[in-house]
C-alpha cells in the first residue's frame, strides 16, 4: 500500500527463531519439539515437572513485579492445575536457586528482574551480589530434566547481534536443555508485562508463536513490543495440566 512505511521495524519482527551455540544444538532443539511427548513422558507426580510453574522476581523492578504480578498469578495458574513457586529476595541466588533447582525441574520458568546478554541477577545488591548472579558461565553446564518454557521481562537476555552465541544467556538455556525462550532484545521498562502471553498460553491453549503474536496484537507499548523476541519453533505447544498435550502443529 502507499501509507506502508518501507522502514518500519514489522518487516524485521520474526515470529520465531531457531538459535544455538551450533547445528548441532538447533537440531536438538527442534528434535525436543517433535518428540515433546515422549521426552516429557505421562504426568505422574502432582508436584513433578509438568505442573510446577516457578516464578523468580529479583531486585529494582523485580520487587514490583513479584509483589503485583507474580504472586497473583501463581494464585491464578494454581486455578489451571499448576503447582506454582515463587522465589524472591533471599532466596534467589544462583546458589540456592541450583540447590533447590529452581531453574532446572520446572515445566514453566518467569523471571523477573535485571538481565543483560550474558546474565541476569536476581541477588540483592550488596556485597558479593557478582557471585550470586546467573551467568552463561555456569548455566552453560546445567541440564533441563524436560524441555522447560523460560519467559522474562528483563532487558536484554535475548540480545544476540554482534554477540557470540554461547556469550548470550537466552541461547544458553536453550543449549542447557530448555525448549523455548522469549525474552528482549534490549532495555524494557514496566510496560513489560507477561500477562497477556501466559494467558494465551495457559487459558488459550496457543503456541508460542501464535502467543507472542496474540501479544502484539493486544498490547503495542514501546519499547517491548519491538524488542521481545522468540528463541525456539514457533509452532511449539507446552503442556498445561488443564489442556494436556497438543500435536505440536503437526497434521492431526
Amino acid at each position: 500500500l502507499p501509507s506502508d512505511n518501507p522502514y518500519s521495524l514489522n518487516w524485521s519482527i520474526s515470529v520465531g527463531r531457531l538459535v544455538g551455540y551450533d547445528v548441532q544444538d538447533v537440531s536438538l532443539l527442534i528434535s525436543r519439539t517433535l518428540f515433546y511427548k515422549r521426552i516429557c513422558g505421562p504426568p505422574i507426580e502432582q508436584n513433578g515437572w509438568h505442573n510446577r510453574f516457578n516464578f523468580v522476581f529479583g531486585e529494582g523492578f523485580g520487587e514490583t513485579g513479584g509483589l503485583f504480578h507474580q504472586i497473583p498469578y501463581a494464585a491464578e495458574v494454581k486455578k489451571h492445575g499448576f503447582k506454582p513457586h515463587v522465589y524472591g529476595d533471599l532466596r534467589n541466588s544462583r546458589q540456592i536457586t541450583n540447590l533447590l533447582q529452581v531453574y532446572t525441574t520446572a515445566n514453566y520458568i518467569e523471571y523477573l528482574g535485571h538481565g543483560d546478554w550474558f546474565w541476569f541477577t536476581p541477588s540483592l545488591y550488596g556485597f558479593d551480589y557478582i557471585n550470586k548472579a546467573v551467568d552463561v558461565a555456569h548455566a552453560k553446564h546445567w541440564m533441563y530434566v524436560k524441555p522447560s518454557v523460560f519467559l522474562t521481562s528483563a532487558c536484554l537476555m535475548a540480545r544476540i547481534d554482534g554477540i557470540p552465541p554461547y556469550m548470550n544467556i537466552g541461547v544458553t538455556m536453550l543449549h542447557s536443555g530448555c525448549n523455548c525462550f522469549i525474552g528482549a532484545t534490549r532495555e524494557t521498562g514496566q510496560e513489560a508485562g507477561l500477562t497477556v502471553l501466559e494467558n494465551h498460553l495457559i487459558i488459550d491453549d496457543l503456541s508460542v508463536g501464535e502467543a507472542l503474536r496474540g501479544e502484539r496484537r493486544v498490547d503495542k507499548e514501546p519499547p517491548t513490543y519491538y524488542v521481545r523476541v522468540l528463541y525456539g519453533d514457533p509452532a511449539f505447544n507446552p503442556y498445561e495440566p488443564n489442556n494436556g498435550f497438543s500435536n505440536q502443529g503437526r497434521p492431526h
